[in-house]
């Protein structure tokens, strides 16, 4: 088998294999738990109910969630734009207080989609050394510390199988 796909990956690889199977876990999970939107085309985890199922409060209970909130508020993942000269990077939140766990969650997707769809190889504008790294780690603090907080998901995501 090619390894190809591993090439120019500076990454831990163990590291994006556990957030992309972690990710895709918990998207099952809120669906299967009943945090689901859409029609019958297509049907996707509703990551804003499920927010707003949690409070941000219980979930900066614990030191490294709070340390991972804290990291992804002060240092949010960029998102990468089209303007009239091309692709960018925006750094732009879409809100200036993190009052909500939506708002973290978004972070984390935001994440998530910059790896998924290939924004983050070509991450020499914003990224300084490790800060991808650091991106993941928090953003799967926040997520299991959501499954701490979630029964439901919980139980969906513990008996999740591919």
């Amino acid at each position: 088998m090619s390894k190809r796909f591993l090439q120019n990956v500076g990454l831990d690889h163990d590291l994006l294999f556990e957030f992309f199977l972690t990710f895709a876990r918990f998207e099952f999970a809120l669906k299967a738990a009943g945090f689901v939107t859409g029609d019958l085309q297509k049907a996707k985890p509703d990551w804003p109910l499920f927010g707003s199922s949690l409070d941000l409060a219980k979930v900066r209970q614990d030191p490294s969630c709070a340390a991972a909130v804290d990291y992804l508020e002060l240092h949010p993942p960029w998102r990468q734009v089209v303007t009239p000269d091309g692709l960018a990077w925006d750094s732009t939140v879409g809100f200036t207080t993190f009052e909500l766990m939506d708002q973290v969650l978004e972070l984390v997707r935001r994440v998530r989609n910059n790896l998924f769809h290939g924004g983050k190889f070509n991450d020499e504008v914003h990224s300084g050394p490790g800060r991808n790294e650091l991106l993941l780690r928090h953003s799967l603090a926040v997520l299991h510390r959501c499954l701490e907080l979630s029964s439901p998901v919980a139980a969906s995501y513990d008996t999740a199988t591919l």
